[in-house]
């Protein structure tokens, strides 16, 4: 049984009412994410500050810092955008929904999409870095997706442009509002899907030498390092507009709270060491090429064995070595098993107190 309001604001349809209780909705789940998103940041700055023996890198905590800052700046705009809808304006004709529609172009809502378009390009720039770094630094695989970043980033400046033209609405603002939703999820799909693919690869060509496992090619990894939570939510709300559903009110604001919290759990990877690093890139190469030529070397021996000796070693003299000994010696050396190099070091180890006393007894 559906619960009646006692006392319905006058003037507004049940369909307002209905995009009110989206609209508040999605303000609450912003404050969750940005929670969320507080509590990875400090996680993140912790492990590289403080957990780590090696020297912090300042590159990746002034992109934390950054990206810090429009993700607080999106929050706090919401919020306000939020208190000119429900408290300040509450008696605009119409309600809450109708204001939102009228005054979509306030600097508010303005200042809070550009921030969430400025995050995006922060974001989409990380992607397109651990697309870089996963793809063994080879520019020619990033040469289109530097392109299509730069179009979207043309798109985000029409988009806001029309967003901020007075007597614009959401509605209205569907000529570039989808078409860039479209590009940066699209974008962002293509370097999930890209680097989740060269993880796969990387997976099955080290299954010999890894054994079959290993804690940055677990299913898990692979969907936070190619931020699959950030395609995910994406995919959502592109269908929620293209829809024309008011579920795209709601999506949007989740939207940039997710594609500041996924870019947080691949940093976090990093400060843990287990994510994929360019350490890690040049230990599988290495172990692969060794298990390759060991494998051809054994695969040779043993055909030498099989083969049999040639004529001028049956005519050697009863004093030097027979061919029976040497294709002894052969097989011997063709039963030897390669040992691979030992795994990369962890990107941190937590380090021990003067007084601990297995360091003194080391």
């Amino acid at each position: 049984m559906p619960v009646l309001s006692a006392y319905p604001p006058p003037g507004e349809s049940a369909q307002d009412l209905a995009t009110e209780r989206v609209l508040f909705a999605g303000g609450m789940l912003v404050m969750l994410g940005y929670g969320f998103y507080v509590s990875l940041t400090g996680a993140c700055v912790y492990l590289m500050l403080f957990s780590s023996p090696r020297r912090p890198s300042w590159f990746i905590i002034a992109y934390i810092v950054v990206l810090s800052i429009g993700a607080t700046l999106f929050t706090g705009t919401n919020w306000q955008w939020s208190q000119n809808l429900f408290i300040e304006n509450r008696g605009y004709p119409g309600g809450p929904s109708q204001y939102f529609v009228d005054v979509f172009d306030d600097w508010v809502n303005t200042f809070s999409n550009a921030v969430m378009f400025f995050n995006s390009i922060v974001v989409d720039s990380l992607m397109l870095w651990r697309t870089y770094l996963i793809y063994d630094y080879r520019k020619r695989v990033i040469v289109i997706p530097v392109l299509w970043l730069m179009g979207t980033t043309v798109l985000s400046v029409l988009t806001l442009i029309q967003t901020a033209t007075p007597n614009s609405n959401p509605y209205q603002a569907v000529q570039f509002v989808i078409p860039y939703f479209g590009s940066s999820i699209a974008l962002n799909l293509a370097m999930t899907l890209m680097i989740a693919g060269r993880l796969i690869y990387i997976r099955k060509r080290l299954s010999g030498p890894l054994g079959g496992s290993s804690p940055y090619l677990s299913l898990a990894s692979m969907l936070i390092e190619s931020s699959a939570l950030y395609s995910i939510t994406g995919i959502i709300t592109i269908v929620a507009f293209a829809s024309g559903s008011d579920a795209a009110v709601f999506m949007v604001p989740i939207l940039g709270e997710v594609m500041c919290i996924a870019p947080m759990l691949i940093l976090l990877r990093v400060g843990f060491g287990s994510a994929y690093t360019r350490s890690r890139a040049r230990w599988n190469s290495s172990a692969y090429v060794s298990s390759v030529s060991d494998m051809r070397g054994q695969h040779s021996m043993q055909d030498s064995v099989a083969r049999p000796a040639p004529i001028f070693l049956r005519q050697l003299s009863t004093s030097g070595p027979s061919s029976d000994a040497l294709m002894s010696a052969n097989a011997s050396q063709a039963n030897l098993h390669y040992k691979f190099p030992p795994p990369p070091p962890r990107e941190h180890t937590i380090k021990r107190k003067k007084s601990d006393p297995q360091l003194l007894r080391g």
